[in-house]
């Protein structure tokens, strides 16, 4: 299907979809099998085929920014996730022109992938780290249990954000977690880290 038509065929569903609020109709991503499609930036982010899709969810996040998610995984025989594919595209509403993401990633280590430059970031999470309320994060824990699936105590998470706009008020994010031990050993992370380049793959339109 060529960009136009999926993007016109992205833009119906929405309208019929969404409720009427400040979040705009017009299509972030639309996934297909194992591959997501950007709009903005024009690209293609693909995932393993046998991660599984969870689902999707498109909302205003903490009332100012438009918000599209879509998540794979891999589980368990038992319904633990051990790991979580995350894409995500978001853009601050057109009523907050002060919003930017200027200096929000000055601290943060740089990656070059499929063409884009990325913001790259690492970490451990712990079972007793909850998710702030209405974040993202929140949202994909929701779709993990509604799949029937669960979190492991500890996962090391890689972000990759790559900033398409020159006001830097767009972002298109990447994560990869796997599941760790209780330690924050900054070789879980790097091994993390190796994993999501080896298995997240970028490519440009």
């Amino acid at each position: 299907m060529s960009t136009a038509k999926w993007k016109l065929w992205t833009t119906i569903a929405l309208a019929a979809l969404l409720p009427l609020c400040a979040c705009a109709v017009e299509p972030r991503l639309a996934a297909n099998g194992n591959e997501v499609r950007s709009f903005e930036p024009p690209a293609v982010v693909s995932v393993p085929e046998e991660a599984k899709y969870l689902g999707s969810r498109r909302w205003l996040l903490y009332g100012y920014a438009d918000c599209d998610l879509h998540l794979f995984a891999d589980h368990d025989a038992d319904g633990v996730v051990t790991r979580l594919y995350w894409v995500q595209s978001e853009g601050y509403i057109d009523s907050r022109p002060e919003l930017s993401h200027a200096g929000d990633y000055d601290k943060s280590r740089k990656l070059g992938l499929g063409g884009l430059d990325f913001h790259l970031d690492t970490w451990i999470r712990h079972a007793d780290d909850k998710a702030p309320a209405q974040s993202d994060l929140e949202q994909v824990e929701q779709l993990i249990a509604r799949n029937g699936l669960k979190l492991p105590a500890d996962m090391a998470f890689v972000r990759l954000v790559h900033l398409p706009d020159p006001a830097q008020r767009k972002e298109l994010m990447l994560i990869y977690a796997q599941r760790a031990d209780t330690s924050d050993s900054p070789a879980q992370q790097e091994q993390a880290l190796a994993n999501a380049k080896a298995r997240i793959g970028v490519r440009r339109k």
